[in-house]
C-alpha cells in the first residue's frame, strides 16, 4: 500500500517506527532500512503531515525519563565521541594490523555488534521484503589478542562491507564503514561493546545520498545484554536517540527521541517490538499501537493484558 493511501495518523507512526529501528538492531538490515524509505518515498504529502506533527507538542513527557544513570552517562560519551573527528577516527591512518582470522560468530559481533543468531533472524526478515546482495566485510584488528579465531580482552576493530538491496517498491546501495572497540571473552562481548558506523546509502527514489553516522554503546555480560544499550544517529537533519534497557530476562524498555523531543516508548521480548508501542506526540498519544513479537496486530487485547505487569518492571528496574 502506498504512503498516500494510508491515514495521517498511519503515516505518522510509520516515520515513528522508522526512527527507532536504527536503535533497535546493531546490524543496519535492509529490513529497518526498507521502513525508513517507505516513510519518506512520499515527500510532499510527508512534509505536510510532519508539519502539523512537529507543531502538535507531546504528552506524558515523563515517560521518557533516562532509565537508569548508566544510559545517562552513555549518552553523554556518545554526543562527546559525535562532536570529534569522526574521519580520522574510522581511518587512522597509523594503525597496524594484527594478525587474526576470525570466526564467523566472532566476526559477527565485531561487525554488526549482534550475535549470529540474531544476525540470521534480521536477515530472514529483510527476505521477505526483496533480496540483498553482500560484498563479504574487510575486518582488520588494529589492537587486540586472538586465539584459535576468537578475540579475548581489549579490541580495535576497523571494517567495512557494500551491499546493494533490490524490492518491488525500491532499490539502493550502501557503504559502511566502521569501528568496533571493546571487550571480548571468548570471542563474545564482556563488558562495554561500542561502535560507530557510517553508512551512506543512494536510493532508487532519491537524487540525493544520505549519509548516517551512528554511534553505539551496550553493555554485555558473557554475550547476554545487562544494563543500558544506547544509539545515537546523526544525520544532516538532526539526532535520534534510541536507548534500550534491560528490565528482566528477556524483556527491555525502549525509548526514543526525535531531535531532543521524545518520540516512541516500547516494550522488546528477546529483541522483537512486543506490548505497546506509545507515541509521545499529542496527535497519537491516544491510540498506542499492540505488537505480539514484532508483528502488528489488529486487537489490543494482548498489550492490555501484560501492561500493568510491564510497567511493574519498569517501576522496579529503574534506578536499582
Amino acid at each position: 500500500m502506498s504512503i498516500q493511501l494510508l491515514s495521517k495518523k498511519s503515516t505518522l507512526k510509520l516515520c515513528s517506527l522508522a526512527l527507532i529501528t536504527l536503535g533497535v538492531s546493531g546490524c543496519g538490515s535492509m529490513y529497518e532500512e526498507h521502513q525508513r524509505a517507505s516513510a519518506i518515498q512520499s515527500q510532499a504529502y510527508l512534509a505536510r503531515a510532519l508539519s502539523e506533527y512537529q507543531n502538535a507538542g507531546t504528552t506524558r513527557g515523563d515517560l521518557w525519563q533516562m532509565p537508569s544513570g548508566q544510559s545517562v552517562r552513555f549518552e553523554e560519551r556518545l554526543r562527546a565521541h559525535a562532536d570529534t573527528d569522526l574521519e580520522s577516527y574510522l581511518n587512522p591512518g597509523n594503525s597496524q594490523a594484527v594478525g587474526c582470522n576470525l570466526d564467523a560468530a566472532t566476526r559477527d559481533w565485531v561487525v554488526y555488534q549482534v550475535s549470529s543468531e540474531q544476525l540470521r533472524a534480521s536477515r530472514e526478515a529483510e527476505a521477505k521484503l526483496g533480496t540483498r546482495t553482500q560484498s563479504p566485510a574487510e575486518v582488520t584488528i588494529i589492537s587486540g589478542n586472538c586465539r584459535q579465531g576468537k578475540l579475548e580482552g581489549n579490541f580495535v576493530a576497523l571494517y567495512r562491507y557494500d551491499y546493494s538491496f533490490l524490492s518491488p517498491n525500491m532499490s539502493s546501495s550502501t557503504q559502511m564503514i566502521g569501528r568496533s572497540e571493546g571487550t571480548m571473552k571468548n570471542g563474545v562481548p564482556h563488558g562495554e561493546l561500542r561502535a560507530t558506523n557510517r553508512d551512506i546509502s543512494s536510493f532508487s527514489f532519491s537524487p540525493e545520498p544520505r549519509t548516517i553516522d551512528q554511534h553505539l554503546i551496550s553493555d554485555f555480560n558473557n554475550g547476554e545484554r545487562v544494563g543500558s544499550s544506547v544509539n545515537l544517529a546523526r544525520t544532516s537533519s538532526g539526532d535520534v536517540l534510541t536507548v534500550t534497557e534491560v528490565i528482566s530476562d528477556r524483556r527491555q524498555l525502549g525509548l526514543s527521541w526525535m531531535q531532543g523531543v521524545p518520540n516512541t516508548r516500547y516494550f522488546l521480548l528477546d529483541g522483537k517490538i512486543d506490548g505497546y508501542m506509545q507515541f509521545a506526540n499529542a496527535m497519537l498519544s491516544d491510540s498506542p499501537t499492540c505488537y505480539r513479537l514484532g508483528e502488528q496486530l489488529t486487537s489490543n487485547s494482548y498489550c492490555e493484558s501484560i501492561k500493568n505487569d510491564l510497567e511493574a518492571l519498569v517501576a522496579q528496574s529503574y534506578y536499582d
